[in-house]
């Protein structure tokens, strides 16, 4: 890996992808949203595979959510 400025800078996918440099983030999935897709359960079954992975790989993972305030 190379360095800059006390910064280091991966040059490749395994060094981007390893659990100390990279997260997970899962945005938006509410239960209200994801009936309204037609493929919403394949989609809520590929996340949970991909948070079951994430999890066994020592990832971090960050929920968020999409909210509007009021006016």
């Amino acid at each position: 890996m190379k360095s800059a400025y006390g910064l280091k800078i991966p040059g490749s996918l395994p060094e981007i992808c390893s659990p100390d440099r990279a997260a997970i983030i899962v945005y938006d999935m509410q239960a209200a949203i994801v009936p309204q897709i037609d493929a919403g359960p394949s989609i809520v079954k590929g996340c949970q595979q991909l948070l079951a992975a994430a999890r066994s790989g020592g990832y971090r993972i960050f929920y968020t959510r999409h909210i509007f305030l009021p006016n």
